[in-house]
């Protein structure tokens, strides 16, 4: 036991000496940098940087997409997306934040708290959280366009807004707060 406890001990102080930060590193189970792929299915983290997924991206972990071309999304997990647009529809289980992003088909979130910012979407469903009474938030911030209506399928939801922002369709099943 003592040398297991030694050897990774000492493997994090040779990784620390070689200028790997492993407490702050994070490995994905799958990448793809700058690749051109027709779907993705991971049981894990992804990590996607300008690439163009022409299908369905799945993923029952956590994803990261930065700069990247997507036809639809289905995620249980953590989804983070950055300069990337979706083509189809994106359905997110867990927390989600997505900044200067595209949603051309619907958006549909199981989530408390959904963060846009500087994006656009056709549509935005907040779906509702079983077992929590909890209100949700969607939060818009920058300079965002909504084109179609924001449904909170609990009733219980509260849109804040902070910024250019443009509804044009409706809340409904929440309220409207400006920040």
């Amino acid at each position: 036991m003592k040398i297991l406890l030694f050897a990774i001990a000492f493997s994090g102080i040779a990784l620390n000496l070689f200028g790997v930060d492993f407490m702050n590193t994070y490995f994905y189970n799958a990448s793809y940098v700058d690749e051109n792929v027709s779907s993705v299915t991971t049981n894990g983290s992804l990590f996607l940087k300008n690439t163009i997924v022409s299908d369905s991206v799945s993923v029952n972990g956590m994803l990261y997409s930065v700069l990247s071309d997507l036809g639809s999304l289905q995620i249980n997990g953590e989804c983070k997306l950055e300069d990337t647009t979706i083509r189809g529809n994106s359905l997110v289980n867990g927390s989600f934040t997505a900044n200067r992003c595209h949603f051309l088909g619907g958006l549909s979130v199981a989530s408390e708290i959904t963060y846009l910012e500087n994006s656009t979407a056709s549509q935005v469903v907040i779906r509702r959280i079983s077992n929590s009474d909890s209100v949700q938030s969607l939060m818009i911030s920058g300079k965002s366009l909504i084109r179609g209506d924001i449904v909170f399928e609990s009733g219980q939801g509260n849109v804040v807004i902070k910024g250019d922002i443009e509804i044009q369709g409706d809340v409904v099943g929440g309220t409207v707060t400006h920040k």
